[in-house]
């Protein structure tokens, strides 16, 4: 039996890589991971099939990670660790979600604090009283105009800044537990799964669920005033920063597998390095943002 040239170029084709030119021994590329194509995927309704997978794989490594995050600490940077990537969302590829999210649609504003809290209740508050003040003169602005400028520029600066907050975590966890001789990468792992559950729960999620609690409370007719959440009250500080001690003594515990008690230790002056990165980071921010007006 003959074959065309079109034949020949076919079979030949169907033994390497459409995409790298390596020779395939198996559907997938060993090489670059691209799945060789049949007679099935040729099919009108594969491309639909292939919409639906892309949904719904995406979905359930999302939910899956987020499902990990917050039951098992340390789990998710033991497996990206490991190389077992397929079944997850990438560390980071959640904190840019969570990142964009809480700049969208996150109801506190902790790390893009706004010009009036900056400037007021914070421990580096007076010393930065003379910087807005010497930014109002220049521009001529009025205290609401410098805080309508500030605001808005503020969420971008923080934005870009951010990353900037697990590298400012990864280097006392670094420190901590160099004696377990591990890579630095490990640490800014270790550290960027520790930021997503900080902004995914204490930025996103709670703040939302409480809000949603109040709005069922109200439209049921609870008028209650004296039971009303109080941010800056020093217990519910004091209840997060025992949650943050909680999850970072287990994270480290499974990642690097030291004693109980020093890894709870450890994890004590981790989570007070967990408040002054946050300060530092938000003076930053402030210290951009002002340049930038």
């Amino acid at each position: 039996m003959s074959h065309t040239p079109n034949d020949e170029t076919t079979t030949r084709n169907a033994d390497v890589c459409a995409t790298c030119g390596q020779p395939l021994q198996g559907p997938y590329c060993s090489q670059c991971g691209e799945k060789k194509l049949d007679k099935h995927d040729r099919r009108v309704i594969s491309i639909f099939e292939e919409v639906i997978h892309s949904f719904t794989h995406a979905d359930s490594k999302f939910l899956r990670s987020l499902k990990y995050l917050f039951t098992r600490p340390g789990f998710l940077t033991n497996e990206y660790l490991a190389g077992r990537r397929k079944r997850y969302s990438t560390p980071l590829s959640l904190f840019f979600i969570a990142n964009l999210l809480y700049l969208l649609a996150s109801p506190v504003d902790t790390f893009n604090s706004r010009f009036e809290s900056m400037i007021t209740g914070q421990p580096y508050s007076q010393a930065i009283i003379p910087q807005a003040r010497q930014k109002m003169q220049k521009k001529h602005w009025t205290f609401t105009q410098i805080q309508e400028h500030y605001d808005e520029k503020s969420s971008h600066v923080a934005k870009l800044m951010l990353v900037g907050l697990i590298f400012l975590l990864s280097i006392p966890a670094a420190i901590l537990f160099i004696s377990r001789k591990r890579y630095y990468y490990d640490y800014v792992v270790f550290s960027l799964e520790y930021v997503n559950f900080i902004m995914w729960g204490f930025m996103l999620l709670i703040p939302w669920l409480l809000i949603l609690v109040a709005i069922v409370l109200y439209l049921m007719g609870y008028r209650g005033h004296g039971s009303q959440l109080n941010i800056n009250s020093p217990y519910l500080f004091g209840g997060v920063l025992l949650i943050l001690w909680a999850y970072l003594a287990i994270a480290a515990q499974r990642v690097f597998n030291q004693w109980w008690g020093l890894t709870f230790l450890k994890a004590g002056v981790l989570m007070v390095c967990t408040v002054l990165a946050m300060y530092f980071y938000r003076f930053l921010v402030f210290e951009a943002t002002i340049f930038l007006l």
